[in-house]
Order: C-alpha cells, then sequence, then structure tokens
C-alpha cells in the first residue's frame, strides 16, 4: 500500500475475483475501494468477487465491514465486504505461504525476510 493510496483501489470497470487475502497492518485512513459507477455495477452483476478475506482491524474500526467502502456516485451495493473475517495478527487461515517466495529477486533485494 502507498502512503496516500488505498489498500486496493478496484477501478476502470474492474472484474474478477479476490480470495484468500489476509490483510494486515491496515492503517485507519485507508480502505478497499470500490471506486465509481461502473466498478459497483460489476460487483453488484457477479462480475467482481470477493471470496474469503481475513483482516486485522487496526484501532478506529469497530466493524470487518467498515474498511471496505463503495465510492460509485449513484449505485448501490448490497453485502461488500461481507465475506471478510476480523482476526488476530498471525491466526490467519488464508493467504499467501511466504515461506514459497524465499528465493524470489523481491524478497532478496527487498530483504523481505521470507
Amino acid at each position: 500500500m502507498t502512503e496516500n493510496g488505498e489498500y486496493a483501489d478496484y477501478r476502470s470497470g474492474a472484474m474478477g475475483t479476490t480470495e484468500n487475502i489476509y490483510a494486515y497492518g491496515f492503517k485507519y485512513s485507508l480502505d478497499v475501494e470500490l471506486d465509481n459507477d461502473g466498478v459497483a455495477t460489476n460487483y453488484n452483476d457477479g462480475l467482481l468477487i470477493f471470496g474469503a478475506w481475513e483482516v486485522v482491524l487496526p484501532a478506529g474500526f469497530s466493524e470487518v465491514t467498515d474498511p471496505f467502502v463503495n465510492k460509485a456516485e449513484t449505485v448501490d451495493v448490497n453485502g461488500f465486504g461481507s465475506t471478510a473475517t476480523a482476526v488476530s495478527e498471525g491466526e490467519n487461515t488464508v493467504g499467501a505461504t511466504t515461506s514459497l517466495l524465499s528465493m524470489t529477486y523481491a524478497n532478496a533485494k527487498a530483504g523481505l525476510g521470507f
């Protein structure tokens, strides 16, 4: 995530499936966002699907759906963020197996510690 960006910013008619996500280190000011009417419509039409997300909630969020925000101007959505579950850090059952990434250039270059 970037300093002034979003955790995930779905734009420009985004389609696809995002699943098995383990999210931690959220800043209270950042979110997972449906950016416009086209993306919200794709979500409603089943063209943008969210599977299991496990989120470590930062201070300030009381509900696991709080970081999931619909910013469409004229399209309402139902259930955005409903597939997310709040977990404690390290208690996730989804997400990448980072040990499989230990031999990558990114790990070596950035010292990620995988």
